[in-house]
């Protein structure tokens, strides 16, 4: 496998495989590329996740479950039983392609 093109490092806390689809694909629409590989991995470090846990910005697996809340209600801010947001180590990675390649 060869590859040209451009190289795009996008870094944006929580957000970085999504960013970086989004990079790819303005990419492939502007004929920079007919193919890219995209995708990121944040890595939520025990100090960071703390700092998180501070501001009570995440939540709390053992108090929602007291609560009798179920793991799909973890994150629900638009309710009164809301103490933050479940922090996961997301990674994502896509291929994506042009579809003037399939023609």
């Amino acid at each position: 496998m060869s590859s040209s093109g451009p190289v795009k490092i996008p870094v944006s806390v929580c957000a970085t495989t999504l960013q970086s689809v989004e990079v790819a694909c303005d990419i492939i629409i502007f004929n920079k590329a007919k193919t890219m590989i995209a995708g990121g991995f944040d890595d939520i470090s025990e100090e960071g996740s703390s700092k998180f846990t501070n501001v009570k910005a995440t939540s709390n697996a053992e108090t929602k479950f007291a609560m009798g809340c179920e793991c799909t209600e973890m994150s629900r801010p638009a309710t009164t039983t809301h103490t933050g947001a479940p922090i996961p180590l997301p990674h994502d990675f896509a291929l994506i392609i042009s579809p003037s390649v399939f023609i």
